[in-house]
């Protein structure tokens, strides 16, 4: 039961795109941060879902590397990126409706499919699983939120979402390729 409304914003692209990876939801390795947008590199109508990590040199991260990051059939690219991080890049193309669902803020018409995979990444935290439930389908919960918000139910049937749009700015990441350091080499002009 949803007892009280989220203050604040939260990542859109976790809670809505992430779970498409089917990487399981309470694995010691998570996400820094996932982005729809990184500045420089991708925008958001490249359904380019961009994930950082923090690089670690053990053999459970380079397992869960190998096998969920590079071995996910949407994976790819790869960058070194400061603040010893990877940016891991999953292309959506196969979603690209759920992308353009997900960028208008229309959670409640996700498919099927995608809204299976987000309830099932949920499905092991009750607190969490109500609130991603009532994104997804928003008009089991508008008697619960009109109580909440103290407004009529009506108005929540017009405006169909229980959730906000993606904030661009705060689903665009800003960070810089790690820089190379060589040494010992003459570097020749041509």
């Amino acid at each position: 039961m949803i007892k009280s409304l989220y203050n604040g914003y939260f990542q859109k692209s976790k809670i809505f795109l992430y779970p498409a990876l089917t990487i399981p939801r309470g694995t010691s390795v998570t996400p820094v941060g996932t982005h729809v947008s990184w500045s420089g590199h991708y925008t958001e109508s490249d359904c380019k879902l961009m994930c950082t990590y923090h690089l670690r040199l053990d053999k459970e991260f380079k397992a869960f590397e190998k096998m969920k990051l590079f071995g996910s059939p949407y994976f790819h690219d790869f960058y070194e990126v400061e603040g010893d991080m990877g940016m891991y890049i999953f292309d959506f193309q196969e979603f690209t409706e759920d992308w353009q669902k997900f960028l208008d803020g229309k959670y409640s018409a996700l498919s099927k499919n995608l809204k299976s995979l987000v309830q099932s990444y949920y499905s092991t935290s009750k607190k969490n699983f109500v609130y991603v439930d009532s994104y997804l389908n928003p008009e089991m919960y508008y008697d619960m939120y009109s109580k909440l918000l103290n407004c009529d139910k009506k108005i929540l049937e017009q405006v169909v979402e229980l959730c906000d749009k993606p904030d661009m700015e705060k689903e665009t990441i800003t960070i810089n390729l790690k820089e190379l350091k060589l040494s010992g080499f003459d570097v020749v002009s041509p």
